[in-house]
């Protein structure tokens, strides 16, 4: 079984965009999977002013939530995970510049994709 672990930008983008992600996940995947976040993401969604944050904040609460051993900033942790097990979804292209396994992205301001 896979883990899909979601940024927090990506998580903010579909918000923003309308995009229902768990039925695209649902769409694309066609495998196990569990969703996730790390504890930090639900830090940052805490910490920042955005319009939709709180609506983010509810939505997460029914993810797993992934503890990481690092004290650095949140894409340093992201990237210590095992990028065989897990899926990175994420708009951030730094972050996906660093991320060597799977990705989901967001096509066309309306659905997602596996690469």
């Amino acid at each position: 079984m896979k883990t899909i672990i979601l940024d927090t930008n990506f998580i903010l983008w579909c918000l923003e965009h309308k995009i229902d992600f768990e039925r695209e996940l649902e769409r694309i995947c066609s495998f196990l999977y569990t969703i996730a976040v790390l504890k930090k993401t639900t830090q940052e969604l805490q910490e920042i002013k955005h319009p939709k944050a709180k609506i983010a904040m509810q939505l997460i609460k029914r993810y797993v939530q992934i503890e990481t051993p690092g004290a650095g900033y949140t894409d340093d942790d992201i990237c210590l995970l095992d990028q065989k097990t897990h899926i990175l979804a994420t708009q951030d292209q730094h972050l996906k510049r660093r991320w060597k396994g799977q990705k989901i992205t967001v096509r066309d301001k309306s659905h997602l994709e596996l690469k």
